[in-house]
């Protein structure tokens, strides 16, 4: 009888200690997931970050080299202001999000 009880108790721990073994390894595997799925977000994010300040940037400097002749002048012609003025706020209307975000 001693040795029925013993094997029992013998195959309920050795159950019981199956299922921590195969849960401690499923909680390593979703967090090694999660950690690579987070470390994947974050370089795509950094991807779109980088890829809008170069327009950013493309775009300014396209503005200030194609108006470098008129810069002494924009505070004394009304039109090159204008002009100037506009092709500024087509940056910033283009790129609202970003000088925002930046300066608040």
């Amino acid at each position: 009888m001693k040795n029925l009880y013993l094997a029992i108790v013998l195959a309920v721990l050795s159950v019981v200690c199956l299922n921590v073994v195969f849960f401690l390894k499923f909680k390593r595997n979703i967090i090694d997931y999660q950690k690579a799925l987070v470390a994947e977000q974050v370089g795509l994010c950094g991807s779109h970050i980088e890829k809008t300040i170069a327009s950013y940037e493309n775009d300014l400097t396209r503005i200030i080299f194609a108006n470098i002749q008129k810069m002494p002048d924009i505070f004394t012609n009304d039109r090159v202001f204008k002009d100037i003025s506009l092709n500024l706020q087509g940056l910033y209307s283009k790129n609202r999000d970003l000088i925002s975000w930046v300066f608040t």
